[in-house]
């Protein structure tokens, strides 16, 4: 019963005490004016960044180094290749499973078996 009693006293007062905040909330603000939208200068903004210089030419050593790299692989492809290609006649079967093994793409940058030597001085003909 004190229940039911206090159901009925406190609800109703708990809404007249938090309904005008509510209404407040929704209401619009004569201090706020109409929506604007910033726009700016990213590139400005990057370069302003304390440091930005030291950065930015450590990224290029490092991308000048990953191209020259990637030249000397595929340069050194390219010889494999054409070595593969010149020499590929007088292989033996197991020079040439050999020699073929060497240009699948995980094996290439790792040349330790004991196989190699053979093939590179089959190759190198």
């Amino acid at each position: 019963m004190h229940r039911r009693i206090a159901c009925r006293i406190l609800v109703p007062a708990l809404l007249l005490l938090v309904a005008p905040v509510i209404a407040a909330a929704q209401a619009p603000r004569a201090k706020c004016g109409p929506s604007r939208l910033a726009v700016f200068d990213s590139a400005v903004l990057l370069d302003s960044v304390p440091g930005q210089g030291a950065v930015k030419g450590a990224f290029d050593q490092r991308a000048l180094k990953a191209r020259n790299e990637l030249a000397q692989a595929a340069d050194s492809l390219k010889l494999s290749v054409d070595q593969l290609a010149r020499g590929e006649a007088t292989f033996t079967l197991a020079q040439r499973e050999a020699a073929m093994h060497l240009l699948l793409p995980g094996n290439y940058s790792s040349r330790t078996s004991p196989g190699d030597a053979d093939v590179d001085r089959s190759l190198a003909r």
